[in-house]
């Protein structure tokens, strides 16, 4: 996880900042991001499915680290034109977007040692991250952008060694008694069920609702930056405090759940969204924007483990990753779809200004939402 967490720096958080670089205008890089969103939340149910069709999420997972490593450091590199990148970035996409998925389910089907430590092990992400982060943007400024490249191969390598070394328990967790099978042949679900379940259905709802706003402002941020007189290095070091303020947060989150209801967690997490995004909008200085990112610890860190846990244990067991892959690939993909598509295309024909605004009230329409959840709904 901290290998992973080191990765996403340079294949995904820099790339609209690399796509810049060469040249591509904001509605275009908007547009190329979209794609890679759409094919990655359709890789996540796609590669999920697999998952859960042969009982087997390691082999998946590494096969899927194959082709990243082929296309981010092969591929990508070497390619020049509208088309060539949208294809590019979005093959990209449709892999390297379910990693995470991937990641989460492997660790909630282990065995229960390993369950139970699910938010320390899920900091080793923010930690990897926000280690990274905080060299990324200085070396890029320094010594330029082919080292992206050369660092994303070195950790896809460290990952593909590791994930081989690391055992699979979810067959035996997971799969489905034959005996039982054969005589309950309706007892089979498959991923119709899921639309049938108001829990899962509930989540994905405000997941897609927080997100929406929260992924605009994410792929914009180097635009954020600029605007705010900074640079790569001090887009790096706001990704070091977004991921570093998290480590705590996701390892008491144990502590959180047992003592509060996620709904209560989740519209806690809703609400300091909408103050991070006001926050933004008014930030007069690139300093500011990055003390901001301390609100990353009470949004993000609460909101996500508890979506985890959520819908682990509201989904039937034999649909555990297309589950995640579900809410992940609609409430996290789609809105990162639109953020991506209609923020690159209002910060050109508008401004930034203005998609900041359009950012705090879809953060409000969703606090909005989440209270009405909250008073309507008499049991968790």
């Amino acid at each position: 996880m901290i290998f992973f967490g080191a990765l996403i720096i340079p294949i995904s958080g820099f790339m609209g900042a690399y796509l810049s670089y060469r040249n591509v205008n904001t509605t275009l890089i908007g547009t190329i991001l979209a794609t890679s969103n759409i094919l990655g939340f359709t890789g996540t149910y796609v590669l999920s499915f697999f998952c859960d069709r042969y009982k087997n999420i390691k082999w998946v997972l590494i096969t899927s680290l194959i082709l990243v490593f082929i296309l981010a450091c092969i591929v990508l590199p070497n390619v020049n034109g509208s088309l060539l990148y949208i294809c590019a970035v979005g093959a990209l996409g449709f892999f390297l977007f379910p990693l995470s998925c991937l990641f989460d389910t492997w660790i909630l089907t282990s065995n229960q040692y390993v369950r139970q430590y699910y938010g320390f092990i899920r900091s080793g992400s923010s930690f990897g991250y926000a280690l990274f982060a905080i060299f990324y943007g200085r070396f890029i400024e320094n010594y330029g952008w082919a080292y992206m490249f050369i660092f994303s191969a070195f950790l896809i390598i460290l990952m593909l060694i590791l994930a081989v070394l690391i055992k699979d328990n979810y067959k035996e967790i997971f799969e489905v008694d034959e005996i039982d099978e054969a005589k309950n042949p309706k007892k089979k679900k498959n991923v119709f069920h899921l639309f049938k379940n108001k829990n899962i259905v509930l989540i994905l709802i405000v997941t897609f609702l927080i997100f929406l706003p929260s992924n605009a402002i994410n792929t914009y941020l180097f635009y954020i930056v600029k605007y705010l007189g900074g640079g790569t290095k001090d887009q790096g070091i706001v990704y070091f405090v977004q991921a570093i303020v998290e480590i705590p947060a996701l390892m008491l989150f144990p502590v959180l759940i047992r003592k509060f209801k996620s709904k209560y967690l989740m519209l806690f997490a809703s609400f300091n969204y909408l103050i991070r995004m006001i926050l933004i909008y008014l930030a007069p200085n690139i300093t500011s924007l990055i003390l901001i990112y301390i609100f990353q610890s009470i949004t993000y860190a609460i909101y996500f483990p508890n979506m985890r846990h959520y819908v682990d244990k509201h989904s039937p067991k034999e649909l555990k990753a297309t589950a995640q892959s579900f809410v992940e690939s609609f409430g996290i993909g789609l809105s990162g779809v639109l953020g991506n598509l209609f923020g690159g295309l209002i910060i050109n024909y508008y401004s930034l200004k203005s998609m900041l605004f359009i950012c705090i009230i879809l953060s409000l329409i969703a606090l909005i939402f989440l209270i009405y959840v909250v008073i309507s709904s008499k049991n968790e």
